[in-house]
């Protein structure tokens, strides 16, 4: 058992998580100090260094031996389409191998290539990236009487037979200035950035979310499950601990509570959702109710916040900031990382004008680069276990686990952390995990990658008052107007959330309704958690 030391993160009292979607540092943050940046992000701050990348002179090889140089987009649905973030896509941005290496056999690449990574594969690897959408997406929306439809109906068609090509590979080589994600930026320089904070597989989403709540993926590499359409890690969580400890622990989420992807994909945490009717009690709430728990002094020790991974006519606009998978040609709401950038002001606001500020630290970083380029090559890491997935059964990659994946935005938000700090320590999403069994003084058992994880160490100073106050939103609303076709991460989230709320309400029925757009999502499951809830309750 470790003893709770008080020297970490000495006076923070309760540490608040938000973890956004596929985005990597210098997408997100490596323009934040730069020259030709508004002051006060036209230099980096005095005694500080960055590693972002101003005056590099970064590039990758291209289609026809075209050299690519980073550069900068204000346009905050870029990329667009999504790149790839699977393992063999991965392995692909990282080594310029595109497409991979002869003789290796479909689903397969190279366990353990030679390090480190030149990170010389991004462009070539998303000029492979074509999209060809389903014949169901081409019906989305589709309104009979309407002769707009029928032409909106032919483009559809068109772009199925004949896929959507990238057009532009470059635009994966763009990061954002600071007037583009304001809110980001601002917190950035208000208080401590971290510019060695990797992914921890060097992978897709689910299984860097499963480290990030368990320290492990069991030998998964990518988000497919065997059984079920996605991966779903049995081992304990750091909610767990907390609760053996008899801490209150709280995972809000953004969305209808079944697609809240802690509880689709821990199995160990299912208890604590299915024990109330209704569901948005105890230790899972609504995104709602963390605004209000802020206001009234009701923060746990430990809070994970999910953001909403799907538009929705009930709780808005996505704001994960994950890149559209959709195609270019078809007429739904692209995602917009402003979205996100207005879900992490909320956040602060709230936290910042709640009662317990001064005992909060706010964490704020990304499951995985989701694709976009970063120049700073992964390291070595220590393996969580000794779990693996043999050869030949789902889910095999030969991966060890014992590299990081590629860097990712992180901030730590407190007023007792130093103004403008930047902190070089490396972290992956582990060092949560073993900063918040430290501090509390939890029993350990997450896994080796856990215990030597670094535990965050940002400069503390006494409690500031010059603070940031973040009053104007950055969006003016976030209703949904459009209904647009399921793709990609969002799709498969989908299909598990019905699939388990339909063998909660239908067991023995093994066919779940089909679902094509968002709010076709929406109205299942809308009318399956009504009916789960009234049979719960014994209507």
């Amino acid at each position: 058992m470790a003893e709770a030391d008080g020297s970490i993160l000495d006076g923070i009292e309760h540490i608040v998580v938000l973890m956004l979607e596929n985005r990597s540092f210098d997408n997100v943050l490596g323009w934040l100090y730069d020259p030709a940046n508004a002051p006060p992000f036209d230099r980096v701050p005095d005694g500080e260094t960055f590693d972002g990348v101003s005056g590099k002179g970064l590039s990758n090889p291209g289609p026809g031996g075209a050299v690519v140089p980073f550069g900068s987009t204000d346009v905050t649905t870029n990329p667009f389409p999504d790149p790839g973030e699977e393992y063999e896509r991965v392995y692909g941005q990282l080594y310029n191998c595109n497409p991979k290496p002869d003789g290796v056999p479909a689903g397969e690449v190279p366990p353990n290539p030679d390090q480190p990574p030149p990170m010389s594969g991004f462009v070539n690897n998303y000029a492979l990236q074509r999209l060809v959408p389903s014949w169901g997406d081409a019906f989305v929306g589709f309104q009979w009487w309407r002769p707009v439809s029928y032409w909106r109906l032919a483009r559809r068609i068109q772009a199925h037979l004949l896929g959507t090509r990238v057009q532009t590979p470059g635009n994966i080589m763009n990061g954002f200035r600071p007037a583009s994600l304001s809110v980001f930026c601002t917190l950035a320089n208000a208080f401590v950035v971290c510019d060695r904070w990797f992914a921890s597989v060097p992978s897709q989403t689910l299984t860097n979310r499963s480290f990030m709540h368990a320290g492990t993926a069991s030998g998964h590499v990518n988000n497919a499950g065997h059984d079920f359409p996605i991966f779903v890690n049995d081992t304990p969580t750091i909610y767990n601990l907390l609760e053996d400890k008899g801490l209150d622990w709280r995972i809000y989420y953004g969305s209808h509570w079944i697609l809240c992807n802690a509880f689709q994909t821990q199995r160990q945490v299912e208890r604590y959702m299915l024990t109330s009717v209704p569901f948005e009690t105890g230790h899972f709430q609504p995104f709602e109710q963390l605004l209000k728990d802020a206001a009234h002094g009701r923060l746990p020790v430990y809070a994970f916040v999910e953001p909403n991974f799907l538009d929705s006519d009930d709780y808005g606009r996505e704001n994960d900031m994950h890149p559209d998978s959709g195609l270019i040609d078809l007429d739904g709401l692209a995602s917009d990382a402003k979205f996100g950038d207005e879900l992490v002001r909320k956040l602060y606001q709230a936290l910042r004008h709640g009662p317990q500020w001064d005992s909060t630290l706010l964490v704020v970083t990304f499951d995985e680069h989701g694709g976009c380029y970063d120049h700073v090559p992964p390291g070595p890491a220590e393996p969580p276990d000794d779990r693996a997935i043999p050869k030949g059964q789902p889910g095999y990659s030969g991966f060890q686990f014992n590299r990081y994946g590629v860097r990712v935005p992180a901030l730590l938000i407190s007023p007792r952390l130093r103004q403008g700090a930047v902190d070089h320590t490396v972290y992956d999403h582990t060092s949560v995990l073993n900063t918040v069994i430290q501090k509390f003084g939890l029993d350990e058992g997450l896994g080796k990658r856990v215990s030597h994880a670094n535990v965050l160490c940002p400069p503390m100073v006494p409690v500031r008052e010059n603070v940031p106050d973040l009053s104007h939103p950055v969006v003016d609303n976030d209703k949904v107007t459009k209904d647009s076709p399921l793709t990609g991460l969002r799709k498969t989230m989908a299909h598990a959330a019905i699939q388990r709320l339909h063998g909660m309400v239908s067991p023995a029925s093994k066919h779940p309704p089909a679902v094509r757009s968002k709010r076709e999502v929406e109205q299942v499951l809308r009318s399956l958690t009504e009916r789960l809830a009234k049979a719960r309750a014994g209507g």
